[in-house]
């Protein structure tokens, strides 16, 4: 009796826990990127980059790792934003779109330069995303 009422509340707990589930498809590392940068010499971010049979799918965190924004990017379509947050401004979200599409899509590169290592995307001639691949 008295194992039974310890074994009872534990029962509970294991009751949100599925088995034998299938195992996700491997992460192909190849097709990941990650940079480092700032937007407008003000705002440091990360980003994770992905490579998906119809576009990017890029992550951009803070410095700290917190998420922000997760969307989408093709080639000759519209951006897709899977996750937004309020407090990150639309323009910021297409300066990074925009960025992206040239960065992997364009054949010519007119708003992007490579300076010391480091990658610059210029919008109205001026710098807007500092950038660097890891």
């Amino acid at each position: 009796m008295v194992l039974l009422l310890c074994i009872l509340p534990f029962a509970g707990c294991v009751g949100g826990i599925r088995y034998n589930v299938k195992e996700p498809p491997p992460i192909d590392n190849a097709n990941t990127a990650v940079f480092f940068g700032a937007y407008k010499k003000n705002f440091n971010f990360r980003v994770i980059s992905r490579t998906e049979p119809d576009g990017y799918r890029i992550v951009i965190m803070n410095d700290l790792g917190v998420k922000l924004q997760d969307i989408k990017i093709r080639k000759n379509e519209d951006t897709d934003v899977y996750f937004y947050v309020d407090y990150m401004p639309k323009e910021v979200i297409e300066d990074f779109s925009d960025f992206f599409k040239e960065y992997y899509f364009s054949q010519e590169k007119p708003n992007i330069k490579y300076e010391s290592l480091a990658i610059y995307y210029y919008k109205n001639k001026e710098a807007v995303i500092w950038i660097k691949k890891i």
